[in-house]
């Protein structure tokens, strides 16, 4: 289920409410908005974010 576009499958939700998200909720509440693919993604940004 490839397409070309599959980073735009990798950031569904708004980039702002993305930058809220990391800004105003703890680790655990982020999760709760996010699905396995934000997740993975949370993964990498967190420790760049956090650093």
């Amino acid at each position: 289920m490839r397409h070309g576009t599959n980073r735009d499958y990798s950031l569904p939700i708004n980039s702002a409410q993305m930058r809220l998200v990391f800004c105003v909720a703890p680790y655990e509440a982020k999760s709760l908005y996010l699905d396995d693919s934000e997740q993975l993604l949370l993964q990498f940004l967190t420790p760049a974010i956090h650093h």
